[in-house]
């Protein structure tokens, strides 16, 4: 998860540092306290290039705040339901709304290709 979580206020050249190890395409944004606040993707940083931002830009500048986010309890259905185009990495909160894990399609959607008989 460390490579998923920047703290405010990070300038846009270390989130998208953090992007690029990743690779995932998104990172959580978090306060102080480790409560999330939003999240941003590679494609909205680039959008705000367009508009004339810098890589020295906040974070916070850019970031979606109204996210989709699921609790960490969440079930597969709701999970699955949740994922949608454009939707492909759902941060899981704790009770505190803190990112402690994370679903996408391809983490936690497996395809059986063998069954143990008993």
């Amino acid at each position: 998860m460390e490579n998923l979580i920047v703290t405010l206020p990070t300038p846009l050249r270390q989130v998208l540092d953090l992007i690029d190890v990743n690779c995932l395409g998104i990172a959580f944004v978090v306060d102080g306290d480790g409560i999330m606040q939003g999240v941003v993707t590679d494609g909205d940083i680039r959008r705000a290039f367009l508009r004339g931002v810098t890589l020295d830009t906040i974070v916070e500048a850019v970031m979606i705040r109204n996210f989709v986010s699921l609790p960490v309890t969440a079930d597969r259905a709701t999970i699955f339901a949740a994922l949608k185009d454009p939707i492909r990495l759902i941060p899981l909160l704790d009770a505190d709304r803190r990112p402690v894990d994370y679903a996408s399609f391809g983490r936690h959607h497996r395809i059986p290709v063998a069954e143990r008989s008993e």
